[in-house]
């Protein structure tokens, strides 16, 4: 677990109790840092989807998070919405504003001109210095190898090894030497402590990196801060 810095809960929602998050966040600060994530989407997020809450509740909580000790938060940007980020509409970019990192869930089919989504997506994080999470898989690998030839700028690359399907991760990529690697991929409380070995037993050249998980820590489709509690504890044994 030594080089595990960081855990990304992922699908926070309106009835998530900010007092019970927050001390989950400050019990493990000691060891590292707990990541809360809310998924925005411009179709979803007016819709009876529990997983993405409203505009209001993301911008409110990502702006309380900001002023809270040890509450480290991230957005993840869905489908249309990223072509606004694109964009740099005023209000996307105000929702951005408070997170600490921006995760784009692209649809690589969506554009095909790699050279010309990199040149853009270059333009806002020089405008508005967003610290960014890119998902690298077999999709977007072209894309990715474009758009890391030259980038000078922050970001984190997740490896998905359930492709969003919740499948469990059984096998797995060393960190990569220069970007903050995650990790994704049916976490969940009773194995977490396992893909954690498994990804360490790949790192030896001990490079930090972190954990993302998102259906694994939900009950009935609600995001659930017990199950955040348990994989946890189970990490810190």
């Amino acid at each position: 677990m030594k080089n595990l810095s960081l855990v990304s809960f992922v699908g926070v929602d309106e009835k998530t109790d900010f007092a019970e998050l927050e001390r989950i966040s400050n019990a493990y600060a000691g060891l590292g840092f707990v990541e809360w994530s809310v998924l925005f989407s411009d179709s979803k997020s007016v819709g009876n989807y529990a997983r993405y809450p409203s505009y209001k509740f993301c911008k409110e909580f990502l702006e309380k998070s900001a002023k809270t000790n040890y509450v480290h938060s991230s957005l993840h940007l869905c489908g249309s919405v990223i072509e606004r980020y694109l964009e740099k509409e005023k209000n996307v970019m105000e929702l951005c504003e408070h997170a600490q990192r921006i995760q784009l869930n692209l649809n690589i089919k969506d554009y095909p001109d790699h050279l010309n989504l990199t040149e853009r997506l270059w333009s806002v994080l020089k405008q508005y210095g967003h610290s960014i999470i890119l998902q690298q898989n077999k999709t977007k690998a072209k894309f990715m190898e474009v758009f890391l030839k030259g980038n000078i700028f922050p970001i984190s690359i997740l490896h998905d090894g359930s492709g969003g399907f919740g499948r469990e991760i059984t096998e797995v990529v060393a960190p990569d030497e220069t970007h903050f690697t995650g990790y994704a991929g049916g976490i969940k409380p009773e194995n977490a402590v396992k893909i954690v070995g498994l990804i360490e037993s790949s790192n030896t050249n001990n490079k930090q990196y972190y954990i993302d998980m998102e259906s694994g820590v939900r009950t009935d489709n609600v995001f659930s801060l017990e199950k955040c509690q348990q994989v946890i504890d189970n990490l810190k044994r």
